[in-house]
């Protein structure tokens, strides 16, 4: 074994980053294996038992990913992730419009604290003309149905707004949201990467039209994801994201990825049947996390909404304490100071930003996120090393 694998190892034995990736369910790698090898078939093939059998495997993960989501199968399209269904809303939206009403002006209500995956889409198309509308989120961290009700116009055509902030965690209030847009007849689309499988999501009860997510962050691989379109009351129509070979209802030509669409439905299939108890757990160890933390650092401060939260998420300042200072002495604990999305960005977190937190803050914020593989033994080993981190700067 190398050096580089007994290091990850090590650090794999206190990972608390759940929220930039899971490690896959060992019930779902069981499930996928097969389709590498005896199971090998193309689903579009279908003359023969290899192909049928592919397309049966593909059509099951498509109606446990909608059971999940509270969808129809048809309105499950899989594509690589949230990245790639983000853009796609974008792109294949505007398309859309701009060929079928060309006279209509478009405009759209997003905000800055959004994934880069949603906001450089946007900005993209707000170079080439689109009306964009950046909404505020509260000091709770959230963006109220108040802030987008006073950013509506008659042009507006599209509210994207994340259900859970990946930085600091907070919930948005997703159903009101939709239930707004509804009112006013518009699409909304919401990036539901953190949130699928972690609290109960139901897309017709919360007015959604258009919703992204990865699989890696619920113990799928990664590699995996879907984009749910609506069909009706409205349908939604939206161009085609890859033209080719008619997979994916006509809209994401390519040979579908057999193996990772199997993991995505049966880790669909365990998010939904464990869903209330992996929300409690993840809930109860975040509580007992924070509270040995506030313990040590009594000035730590917890950013974000202090209930309204994703489970299992923590998004921590501590004053005094920066990352040139607390970083080299984690040892074995992998934790992180952004998302990994937006770790290469120079101007850091655009969530922080937007809660109004200047450099010196953020270069002493910490996010740990906690994944149903961590255990209350973790927990206290990651306090532990903070004790041994306060008690060192006390020195």
């Amino acid at each position: 074994m190398s050096d580089t694998d007994l290091s990850a190892k090590k650090a794999a034995t206190l990972y608390f980053d759940h929220s930039a990736t899971t490690p896959v369910d060992p019930r779902v790698l069981t499930k996928i294996i097969p389709f590498f090898s005896e199971s090998f078939g193309n689903p579009s093939s279908q003359n023969h038992a290899l192909g049928w059998s592919a397309r049966n495997s593909v059509e099951e993960a498509r109606n446990q990913v909608a059971k999940l989501l509270g969808a129809q199968p048809l309105e499950i399209n899989f594509t690589s992730g949230a990245t790639e269904s983000n853009n796609w809303v974008f792109s294949g939206l505007f398309s859309y419009l701009k060929r079928e009403r060309p006279q209509e002006k478009i405009h759209i209500i997003s905000a800055l604290a959004e994934h880069a995956s949603v906001v450089e889409p946007i900005k993209y198309l707000e170079e080439n003309g689109v009306m964009v509308t950046w909404v505020k989120m509260s000091p709770m961290g959230q963006v109220t149905p108040e802030e987008i009700s006073r950013a509506i116009r008659p042009e507006t055509k599209l509210v994207s707004i994340m259900s859970g902030n990946n930085e600091i965690g907070s919930l948005n209030p997703i159903k009101e949201i939709g239930a707004l847009c509804k009112q006013h007849s518009i699409y909304f689309h919401t990036d539901a990467t953190q949130t699928v499988g972690k609290i109960p999501i139901d897309v017709v009860d919360m007015n959604i039209h258009l919703l992204s997510f990865s699989g890696h962050k619920m113990c799928a691989p990664k590699g995996a994801g879907a984009l749910y379109i609506r069909r009706r009351d409205p349908k939604v129509l939206i161009d085609p994201y890859m033209r080719g070979g008619g997979q994916e209802h006509g809209l994401r030509s390519g040979t579908v990825n057999v193996p990772l669409v199997v993991g995505l439905g049966e880790a669909s299939r365990l998010a939904l049947e464990e869903l209330n108890s992996t929300r409690a757990q993840l809930t109860e160890m975040a509580y007992t996390l924070w509270n040995g933390i506030k313990q040590i650092f009594p000035e730590a401060t917890l950013n974000g909404h202090p209930t309204e939260r994703i489970p299992g998420h923590l998004s921590l300042t501590i004053p005094g304490f920066s990352h040139a200072k607390v970083l080299p002495k984690l040892g074995g604990l992998a934790l992180s100071t952004a998302s990994a999305c937006s770790s290469d960005n120079p101007h850091g977190s655009p969530a922080l930003h937007a809660l109004g937190m200047d450099t010196k803050a953020m270069e002493s914020t910490y996010r740990l996120t906690i994944g149903k593989t961590t255990t209350p033994q973790q927990i206290q080993e990651v306090l532990e090393i903070f004790r041994k981190i306060q008690k060192g700067s006390s020195h």
